[in-house]
Formats: C-alpha cells, sequence, structure tokens
C-alpha cells in the first residue's frame, strides 16, 4: 500500500474515548437469602405482687424494775408490813450520795425483837458474891462482877445473824435480796457481795412520816465517814440501801433503827471493807 492510500485510512489512534460504564451491584448467586427481620415485640412484663408482711407482734416493754441493790424479788408475807427498804446511789467519783427510789414494804412487825437476843450479845454475868477463899495472908472480899453492856459496835463474829442483830462492818455472803430475814457474815478479807455499813436509831420526837423518815435516813447514810469513799471508788458502781420503819404502828412499837447497807450495782464481788467507821 502506498503512502497515498495510508492518508486516506482514519487514524485509529485519534478516536475518541470511550467513557466507562457500570451496572448495579448484584448479590452473589451463591449467597443466602435473607428474610428481613421482624421487630421485637416488648416483653410485656408481669407486675411483681408484693407480698404482705407478717406483722411482728409488738414487743411489750419490759415492766420497769424496782431499783434496788439486786433484781429484788416479793417478800415473803411475813414482812410486808413493816418496814421500807430505801435506795441510795453512790457516785464512784466523789462523796455525794444520791437519794434513790423508795422500795417495796416488807419485814413482820415484831420482827425487831431485842438485839441483845439477836446479836449474841454477853450474858451479864452474875451479881451473887463469889465465897471468900481462905488464904494465909488476906481472904478475898466479896466482889460483885459488873453486868457486860451488849455490844454497841461491830462487826460482828462470823456466822449467822437476824437482820436487826448487825451492828455495822459485816461483810455478807451471799447478799441475795435485801428481804432476807438472816444475814450470814463472812471475814471481809474474803469475797463477799455486800456489807452493812451503819445502823442508828431515830431520834424524832414523834413520827414524822415516811417520806420526812426517807429524807432523813438517805442524809444518815450518805454522811461524811459512813462509807469509805476512797475504797468504794475501786469498784466504780458501789451503792448503798437502807431500811427504817415507815408507819404509826411500828413507831408507837418503839421501832427507831435504820440499817445502810452496800453492795455492787453490777453483782460483783468486793474484797475488804468499806465502812467508813464514822466516829460517834
Amino acid at each position: 500500500m502506498d503512502d497515498s492510500s495510508r492518508g486516506d485510512a482514519p487514524d485509529a489512534a485519534a478516536a475518541p474515548p470511550v467513557a466507562p460504564s457500570s451496572t448495579p451491584a448484584r448479590a452473589h448467586v451463591n449467597a443466602a437469602k435473607r428474610a428481613p427481620r421482624a421487630s421485637r415485640k416488648p416483653r410485656a412484663e408481669k407486675p411483681r405482687a408484693e407480698k404482705p408482711r407478717a406483722e411482728k407482734p409488738a414487743k411489750t416493754p419490759p415492766a420497769e424494775p424496782v431499783p434496788s441493790l439486786t433484781s429484788v424479788g416479793a417478800p415473803t408475807p411475813a414482812r410486808l408490813r413493816s418496814r421500807r427498804r430505801l435506795l441510795i446511789g453512790l457516785i464512784a467519783v466523789g462523796v455525794v450520795l444520791l437519794l434513790g427510789a423508795i422500795l417495796a414494804i416488807g419485814i413482820a412487825v415484831g420482827a425487831n425483837g431485842d438485839r441483845d437476843d439477836q446479836a449474841a450479845a454477853p450474858a451479864p454475868a452474875a451479881t451473887t458474891a463469889a465465897p471468900a477463899q481462905p488464904s494465909a495472908t488476906a481472904s478475898a472480899a466479896p466482889t460483885t462482877a459488873p453486868t457486860a453492856a451488849p455490844p454497841t459496835v461491830g462487826p460482828l463474829p462470823a456466822g449467822s445473824y437476824a437482820w436487826t442483830a448487825l451492828l455495822g462492818g459485816e461483810c455478807l455472803q451471799p447478799f441475795d435480796t435485801v428481804w432476807a430475814e438472816t444475814f450470814t457474815v463472812v471475814d471481809c478479807a474474803s469475797a463477799h457481795t455486800g456489807e452493812m455499813v451503819a445502823t442508828g436509831e431515830l431520834t424524832d420526837a414523834t413520827f414524822p412520816g415516811q417520806d420526812a423518815l426517807a429524807v432523813s435516813v438517805s442524809s444518815l447514810c450518805q454522811a461524811q465517814g459512813v462509807v469509805d469513799v476512797t475504797g468504794a471508788e475501786a469498784y466504780g458502781d458501789v451503792q448503798v440501801s437502807a431500811s427504817f420503819p415507815v408507819t404509826q404502828e411500828q413507831w408507837d412499837a418503839g421501832e427507831r433503827s435504820y440499817y445502810c447497807f452496800v453492795d455492787r450495782a453490777g453483782g460483783g464481788d468486793m474484797l475488804g471493807s468499806v465502812d467508813g467507821t464514822p466516829s460517834a
């Protein structure tokens, strides 16, 4: 082919470019057909039925105990008409004693008796003259032995005594209740739970009344020297109780004695005496 024929042929290289075409993408033939997911229905929550709570029976508050040295039981029938116990609290950090509550009446009228009989006092010596004894130098002159006075200062030796026989300073074991008819006196060096620290006679000319006597006895039992405060401070819970006549009938019958007892509010033991031994 000559050069002229070449010039007449269309130039393939000069043809305009064809724009690329596209087709929408199709799922692969092997792809599994998936059904559209159905929207989940909200699960209806069942309302929780509240179980009725069984109401607990209301607690009955315990009856307030009558203040006492320990948990005081009921006095015996023989002691329901005579004397009353008075509780006095001893502040362990000072010398002040606080008047507490008056307790129930106890100890029978006439149980007081003569202290000479209850305290096992020595019997008065015979007053008859001793017979003269022959002697080379002189004969013995007839003499009269003096009558022995009943003891007025305690403590009594170890043993069992009626409550009216105690003189003061007696350590007591056991000391379970203030209503005891008798008390067992022990050596104060041994463990004990109570002590009778003081006793005396009321001097009012006429019966002043129960309340006035309670104040008087409280003052007497908290007087300086009745309780050894220094010794009591070692325990921290020492308390004092007292007994005294509370009726006109007792007063007319001659009852005048009061008694101050000591023990621990917690019921623990004591070693040694806390008797202050006040001077007369």
